[in-house]
């Protein structure tokens, strides 16, 4: 045996409609526009609206869109966040004033030096120095332990350089003295910075071929003889 369905069929108005009219006393009708039905009284306009929800979902996000825009939400706290205002609220605590009323039992003079005084005192400086110099003159600035570790150093200076050549000796100032090379049979002698260089007037190693004006060889001339052994050949 099959079961009757029932149902009751509302035609849709939309809301710019139903808001204009009040119907009578229980009629019921279907707003298509905002998805939910209106219990209508005979008296006020548009009746009243059932929750359903879709209607609800609307009418709350609709009752809240003054609220959470971000220019909303700014100009309502427009007057508690700005600069002025803040500094306003906040200048009983940071004024230079008030600051230093807070800090006085902390920075006072009397209190600071309160602190410090068994730092910084006279005595408690000087003792703590005496303990240093006794360590160190005891162990490293004694004149025996001084005298011990530079024995192995020389302790005095020349004040002079003694020179000696083939021909002779001499001596010069360490301190300002110069000392100058000479040559009187042809070498040229250079100095430039702490090298000094030695020249012959031409090369006389074994392989050069140098010149010379007139050669004598056990007290005989080379020139001469060349020249009598090409007269004798003649």
């Amino acid at each position: 045996m099959s079961k009757t369905q029932h149902s009751v069929k509302l035609y849709p108005y939309d809301a710019v409609s139903l808001n204009k009219l009040a119907y009578d006393r229980g009629d019921v009708v279907y707003d298509v526009t905002n998805q939910t039905i209106r219990l209508m009284d005979g008296t006020n306009v548009g009746g009243t609206p059932m929750a359903t929800q879709g209607f609800v979902t609307s009418a709350v996000s609709t009752a809240l869109t003054a609220y959470t825009p971000t220019t909303t939400l700014n100009s309502t706290l427009a007057n508690y966040v700005t600069t002025s205002n803040l500094t306003s609220t906040l200048s009983s605590y940071t004024t230079n004033s008030n600051l230093s009323s807070t800090l006085t039992s902390y920075v006072t003079t009397a209190n600071l030096t309160s602190t410090l005084t068994s730092y910084a005192t006279i005595a408690s400086q000087t003792s703590a120095i005496s303990a240093v110099n006794t360590n160190l003159s005891t162990n490293y600035v004694t004149n025996t332990a001084l005298t011990t570790a530079l024995s192995t150093y020389q302790t005095s200076a020349n004040t002079t350089i003694a020179v000696t050549g083939t021909t002779g000796t001499s001596s010069i100032s360490a301190n300002s003295g110069t000392l100058t090379f000479a040559s009187n049979n042809g070498i040229t002698i250079g100095v430039s910075g702490t090298t000094v260089t030695i020249s012959s007037p031409q090369d006389l190693r074994t392989t050069a071929t140098p010149t010379f004006a007139n050669l004598n060889i056990g007290g005989t001339s080379i020139r001469s003889l060349a020249l009598a052994l090409a007269a004798a050949m003649s």
